[in-house]
């Protein structure tokens, strides 16, 4: 495990609550999947900052790699899997 996937895990380990979301009790239950869509985009919005911030002259490019295999790393620890959507809807 990469060094920002270590400091994105344990950040995210210290506090379940950041993962969360409160979704309106007036809306349509979201799917597993959906739900796993909004969690990840948070856990790579969150690592995609951490990583810009270790160096704010890296391109967006580079720093974007580097976040989506961290969070991809983070996720999997922290979620088990990444599933397809045709997984998802089949669980």
């Amino acid at each position: 495990m990469s060094a920002l996937s270590e400091k994105a895990f344990k950040l995210l380990a210290t506090d379940e609550s950041v993962l969360q979301a409160k979704v309106p009790t007036n809306h349509i239950e979201l799917s597993r999947f959906e739900m796993d869509c909004m969690d990840f985009g948070l856990v790579y919005g969150l690592v995609w900052a951490m990583a810009r911030g270790e160096d704010p002259y890296e391109t967006q490019h580079s720093v974007g790699e580097r976040a989506q295999s961290a969070s991809r790393e983070v996720w999997v620890r922290w979620n088990g899997s990444l599933l397809n959507r045709e997984e998802a809807e089949a669980a």
